[in-house]
C-alpha cells in the first residue's frame, strides 16, 4: 500500500497519484488541516483562488484513500462539510512510550546536572510563530518568581531571545534542541510543562500536541492555554491547569501555589492517561487495524 502523512498536503497528493499509477491501496494520515491551518495564521485568504484549488485538492485526495487517520478526536465535522464519508476516519493519537521515561537519576541530581533551581516551567519544542512565545515572555515578566526553561529552536526563537534580553528579564533560560533521551532529563529536572498556542480558529476543531504528551510521561504537572482545542484530551484540574488563550499567568500560578496531595494526584492521572489512551503501543495497535482494513476491505 501506499502511506502518506500529512504535516502539508503537497506529500499525500503526490502519494495519491503514486498509489493511482501502482494499482495499491492509499492510506493518509491528517496531523494538520491544510488548507484551514494556512488560512488561520494569515498565509492564504480565505475563497481566494489558491484556497479554493487548495480545498477542491484536499477533497480529492479524502475520496481517494482507503483509509484516514487523523490525530485528534473533533474533526469529523470538517470531513462531513467537504462530503467524506467519516466510516473510513480513525483516530490514532499521538503518545508517549512511558519506558523512554525511566531515568534512574533523581531529580535532585539531574537539576544539578542542568543548572536547574526554584519552580521551573518548562517549554520543549519548536519555537514557531503558532506556539505563543510572546504569551510565554509576557508570563514571565509577570511572575518572576517562576524561572522558565525553553528548549529547542526555530524560526521564533530568536526573536523571544531578543524580547527577553529587552525586558531585562533574568527568570528565562534558552536550551538547543536535544536528542529525546536528553530532552527526558531535561522534562524530569523540571516542575510542570507548557503547552501554549497562540489562538486560532483551526485549533478549537481539536488537537493532539505531542509534548503534552512528552510532559505527562515525564511526569510533569501541565499548563496549557488551549481549553477547547483540548476538550477531547484533557480538561481544567486533570493532570494542571488548562486555562483561556490568555490566562496562562493564572494557570501557571495556580499549579504553582498547589498542595502536595493535588499535585500527586495530577501526577497520577497524567501516568493513568499516559499508560490506558496515549501510549504508542496503543497508537501501533490502532494503525495496524487501519492498514489491515485497507488491504482486506
Amino acid at each position: 500500500m501506499i502511506f502518506a502523512s500529512s504535516p502539508q498536503i503537497l506529500a499525500p497528493a503526490a502519494a495519491m497519484v503514486v498509489a493511482k499509477l501502482r494499482r495499491k491501496p492509499f492510506v493518509v494520515e491528517i496531523r494538520d488541516l491544510w488548507p484551514d491551518s494556512l488560512v488561520s495564521g494569515g498565509a492564504v485568504k480565505e475563497g481566494s483562488l489558491l484556497h479554493r484549488l487548495l480545498v477542491g485538492l484536499e477533497r480529492t485526495i479524502y475520496a481517494n484513500a482507503r483509509q484516514i487517520v487523523v490525530v485528534p478526536t473533533g474533526w469529523e465535522d470538517h470531513f462531513t462539510e467537504l462530503g467524506i464519508n467519516i466510516d473510513k476516519l480513525t483516530v490514532v493519537p499521538n503518545g508517549a512510550d512511558l519506558a523512554e521515561y525511566e531515568v534512574p537519576d533523581s531529580k535532585e541530581e539531574l537539576r544539578a546536572e542542568y543548572g536547574i533551581s526554584g519552580f521551573t516551567a518548562v517549554f520543549s519544542g519548536t519555537h514557531a510563530n503558532y506556539v505563543g512565545l510572546d504569551l510565554i515572555v509576557d508570563a514571565a515578566q509577570a511572575l518572576p518568581d517562576v524561572n522558565f526553561l525553553l528548549v529547542g529552536g526555530g524560526a521564533r526563537k530568536q526573536w523571544a531571545i531578543d524580547e527577553v534580553a529587552a525586558r531585562g528579564l533574568a527568570n528565562v533560560t534558552f536550551h538547543d534542541q536535544v536528542p529525546k533521551s536528553e530532552l527526558v532529563r531535561i522534562l524530569r529536572a523540571c516542575d510542570v510543562g507548557l503547552h501554549t498556542v497562540t489562538p486560532q480558529e483551526v485549533f478549537n476543531k481539536g488537537m493532539s500536541p505531542n509534548k503534552l504528551y512528552d510532559y505527562m510521561a515525564a511526569g510533569l504537572a501541565v499548563v496549557s492555554n488551549a481549553r477547547v482545542p483540548l476538550r477531547d484530551v484533557i480538561v481544567d484540574d486533570e493532570v494542571g491547569a488548562v486555562v483561556e488563550p490568555f490566562d496562562l499567568v493564572e494557570g501557571i500560578s495556580r499549579v504553582r501555589d498547589a498542595d502536595r496531595a493535588t499535585m500527586d494526584r495530577w501526577h497520577a492521572r497524567g501516568h493513568e492517561l499516559m499508560a490506558d489512551r496515549f501510549s504508542l503501543q496503543a497508537s501501533v495497535t490502532k494503525l495496524e487495524a487501519v492498514l489491515d482494513k485497507s488491504l482486506y476491505r
